[in-house]
């Protein structure tokens, strides 16, 4: 006869405490889950880096780039309107001398010297020549020897001799001349326009002269902003005409001369 199958026998391991699964609960390494909390926060604050960089960088970058070429644009513009604007009142001036010294030279052909020695017919020569604005202050016709034969204006200077003077020798040698300021004799500052004319009667100059203070006006309405300013100055870097903040006419200007080939204002 066949036994039958004996039946496991079931020993629970019980621990001392009286639990079931003590001795398992010992013996085994029990891992639980654990959260990284620093990886994740790290992990965070790199996006954000990066995040910022990608979309603040680029509006940066284009902005420096774009502050630059305006930048350029705007000194670009800036200077071509004050090129502008000096060589217009450039040709101002110069067609103002030009047309006064047209003015003097027609006066001096267009009389004999016998009819300009005399101070009436010189007065009223003096008279035509300020119709169209009190340009001249002064008129007068010198001989070949340097001196006045005749005399209209406010300054005592029939007695001076002109014949070592820089202008005086500039207009026997060229026919028409217009000088830069200088003092001269009145110890003003003034322009000077003399025409030479030779005749079967005779060589003599009529010269005419022009106050700086006049070419200010001139200028002086091209008031470049707040601080701009529009000044004359000569090929020896003299005030022509006053400046509008420091400085005067006959000083020198403080910066360098300008270049060899540039017009005479």
């Amino acid at each position: 006869m066949i036994a039958p199958p004996k039946e496991p026998s079931i020993r629970p391991l019980a621990s001392p405490d009286g639990s079931m699964f003590g001795r398992a609960a010992k013996g085994a390494n029990v891992r639980r889950p654990v959260f990284h909390t620093r990886s994740y926060a790290k992990l965070l604050r790199r996006f954000i880096f990066v995040s910022v960089t990608c979309s603040v960088l680029p509006l940066l970058l284009v902005g420096w780039v774009s502050y630059l070429y305006y930048s350029r644009f705007s000194l670009s513009r800036m200077a071509d309107y004050f090129q502008k604007t000096v060589e217009y009142n450039q040709k101002i001036v110069e067609s103002f001398l030009h047309e006064r010294a047209a003015d003097v030279e027609m006066a001096a052909y267009t009389h004999s010297v016998d009819f300009l020695k005399d101070s009436s017919n010189l007065k009223e020569v003096f008279r035509v020549l300020n119709l169209e604005g009190s340009h001249f202050t002064d008129l007068g016709i010198i001989g070949k020897a340097g001196k006045y034969l005749s005399y209209i204006g406010p300054y005592d200077l029939m007695d001076k001799d002109y014949s070592e003077t820089f202008w005086f020798k500039e207009v026997m040698e060229k026919g028409v001349y217009i000088s830069d300021a200088f003092m001269g004799y009145r110890q003003v500052p003034h322009v000077i326009i003399a025409v030479l004319c030779s005749r079967g009667e005779g060589t003599y100059i009529l010269r005419a002269t022009i106050y700086s203070e006049f070419l200010t006006s001139l200028v002086e309405t091209a008031k470049l902003g707040q601080s701009g300013e529009i000044f004359l100055v000569n090929r020896e870097g003299v005030y022509q005409t006053g400046p509008r903040f420091k400085g005067k006419i006959m000083d020198h200007a403080p910066f360098g001369l300008p270049p060899k080939n540039w017009s005479r204002f």
